[in-house]
C-alpha cells in the first residue's frame, strides 16, 4: 500500500487556499499591469502637454504677444522645470490688450491653425482653448485690469472671484523662465524663452500656500471652484481617478489618431495604430468562424486597446514629437 503519509512531511495546500492563492496573484497581476498601463499613458499625456507648451511659447514669442504660464503649469515649471507628470492641461494668461489683438494680429492664428494644426475654440467672452496635434490643449485665461493696480482673471469659472485679484506688480512685466534664478533646472524638451511673472514666488506662495514645493497630487490651492465629485474622488478613491484619467488618456489619443490619419497627417504613432487596426481586423476575420461571440468580443477589445496603447507608448518615448 502506497497510502501511507510520510511522517513529518508537509501537508500539501488544500483546493480552498490554492484558490485563494491563484485570486491573488491574479489581483497582483492585474495591479501590475494597470500601474504600467497608467504609467505608459500619463508618459504620453506629459509628452503631448509638452508639445503643446513649445508650440505656443514658440507662436506667441514669434508675434511678441505679451503672455505668462500659469497655474499648475507654472507651478511644474518652478517646482521641477517640467510639466506636472499627471496634468491633464496647459494653463496660460494674457493680459487684456493681447486678448484684442489676438485675431488681428497678422499669421498668429494661421500659425497655430495652419501650420502647427491647432483648433482655437472660444470657450466664453475671452477664454480661449488651444487644442494640439493629440488632443491635448492649453487653456488661454484673461487677466483685467481693476482698481488700485491690481488686475482679476476674467474668464471661465474663476471670474471676479476675490481670490483672483493681484497687485499688478506679481503680474508684469513677464519675464523668460531662463532668468528666473529661482526655478528648478529646465527640461531640455522646454524652450528657455518660455515667460513667467513678474513675482513667480510670490504667486504661488499665495495660490498654493507656503508648502507649494511640496507635490500634492491634483492639490488646486485657494481655488474655490471645484468639481464635487472629483474632490470626492481624490480624496477617497485617488488611484481610481488615476486608472480613469490613464484609460481617457489612451481613448483621447486613438480618436485623434484616427482624425490625424483621415486628414493624410500621419505621424510614427498614427502609422502605428493604423497598423494594428488593419492587423487586428485581417486576425479578426480570419479567426472568427473558428471563435465563439464572447472570444470574438474579447479579441476585437484586445485589437482596440493596442491600437490605443501602442502610439501612446510611441508618444511616451518620444517618438511620435
Amino acid at each position: 500500500q502506497n497510502t501511507r503519509r510520510t511522517m513529518g512531511a508537509p501537508e500539501s495546500h488544500t483546493p480552498a487556499s490554492r484558490r485563494v492563492l491563484v485570486v491573488l496573484a491574479v489581483l497582483f497581476g492585474c495591479y501590475v499591469s494597470l500601474s504600467g498601463v497608467k504609467f505608459v499613458a500619463m508618459s504620453a499625456q506629459r509628452s503631448c502637454l509638452r508639445m503643446v507648451v513649445v508650440d505656443v511659447t514658440h507662436a506667441l514669442s514669434k508675434y511678441n504677444l505679451d503672455y505668462w504660464w500659469d497655474f499648475g503649469t507654472l507651478l511644474g515649471l518652478i517646482r521641477g522645470g517640467d510639466v506636472i507628470y499627471m496634468e491633464v492641461d496647459a494653463d496660460i494668461s494674457i493680459p487684456l490688450s493681447t486678448r484684442e489683438v489676438f485675431f488681428s494680429t497678422a499669421g498668429f492664428a494661421e500659425e497655430l491653425e495652419s501650420v502647427l494644426g491647432y483648433h482655437i475654440q472660444k470657450r466664453d467672452e475671452y477664454k480661449l482653448r488651444l487644442f494640439g496635434r493629440w488632443g491635448w490643449f492649453a487653456d488661454m485665461d484673461v487677466w483685467k485690469p481693476a482698481e488700485n493696480n491690481t488686475m482679476f482673471l476674467a474668464t471661465g469659472s474663476h471670474a471676479d472671484k476675490s481670490v483672483y485679484y493681484y497687485p499688478k506688480p506679481w503680474l508684469l512685466p513677464t519675464q523668460p523662465i531662463a532668468s528666473f534664478s529661482e526655478a528648478a533646472p529646465l527640461s531640455p524638451k522646454l524652450p528657455p524663452e518660455m515667460r513667467v511673472p513678474a513675482q513667480p514666488i510670490t504667486v504661488l506662495s499665495y495660490r498654493y500656500g507656503s508648502t507649494w514645493k511640496t507635490p500634492r497630487k491634483f492639490f488646486k490651492g485657494n481655488d474655490p471652484s471645484h468639481d464635487p465629485i472629483e474632490l470626492f474622488l481624490w480624496k477617497y478613491a485617488m488611484w481610481v481617478y488615476e486608472m480613469f484619467l490613464s484609460f481617457k488618456c489612451l481613448a483621447r489619443i486613438f480618436t485623434n489618431g484616427l482624425v490625424s490619419a483621415s486628414k493624410l497627417t500621419i505621424t510614427i504613432g498614427n502609422f502605428i495604430e493604423i497598423s494594428t487596426l488593419i492587423g487586428g481586423a485581417y486576425a479578426l476575420f480570419r479567426r472568427a468562424p473558428q471563435l465563439r461571440l464572447h472570444q470574438i468580443f474579447l479579441l476585437a477589445l484586445s485589437i482596440l486597446f493596442l491600437a490605443a496603447f501602442l502610439p501612446a507608448l510611441s508618444l511616451a518615448i518620444g517618438l511620435s514629437s
